[in-house]
């Protein structure tokens, strides 16, 4: 057996596991609560609905302020290139041959 196999069902059994966990948790969660702050207060819904949607809210935040950081570095990565474009074409214009900067420090 190959290791991409062995990786593959690993993911797979993994997952089992936490379906199962999941399933026990909202058989043991059915009982309905109310949240209230200061005025405002939600339905009464069994409790496993509002710690599965807050869950999910936490992994879409995470994902989110992810994929905002790595726009962040691209943006600067292209600011940076374009910083080191500007000053190789006064560099030649000058007649100063040009030091090119591979971006690594």
């Amino acid at each position: 057996m190959n290791w991409r196999k062995i990786k593959i069902w690993t993911k797979v059994s993994l997952l089992v596991v936490l379906a199962i966990i999941i399933i026990i948790f909202i058989a043991s969660n059915t009982e309905k609560v109310q949240i209230k702050f200061y005025k405002w207060s939600t339905p009464e819904w069994p409790m496993y609905i509002f710690v599965i949607s807050v869950a999910n809210l936490g992994g879409v935040l995470y994902i989110t302020a992810k994929r905002i950081r790595r726009i962040i570095k691209d943006v600067q990565l292209l600011m940076r290139d374009e910083k080191a474009r500007q000053k190789a074409k006064e560099e030649i214009k000058e007649g100063v041959k040009p030091q090119i900067d591979s971006g690594k420090n």
